[in-house]
């Protein structure tokens, strides 16, 4: 094998790891991301006053039926 040929294999190797490991930071940024609004989505949920909803989609269809 070439020196030439040994430097280039060494170079993408080395670029190889890096893409690698830029992957990786990007996948723990998104699942922080996502971790981030499932809990807003979740505390959202919990505040809502269910009983409230229903009682108007109750309403509405019995409003519906008459």
């Amino acid at each position: 094998m070439s020196i030439a040929n040994w430097i280039f294999k060494k170079k993408v190797k080395k670029l190889a790891g890096k893409v690698i490991k830029s992957e990786e930071v990007i996948d723990g940024v998104v699942d922080r991301v996502l971790v981030r609004l499932l809990k807003a989505l979740l505390n959202w949920l919990v505040r809502i006053n269910w009983g409230h909803l229903l009682g108007l989609l109750a309403r509405k269809l019995i409003g519906l039926l008459k």
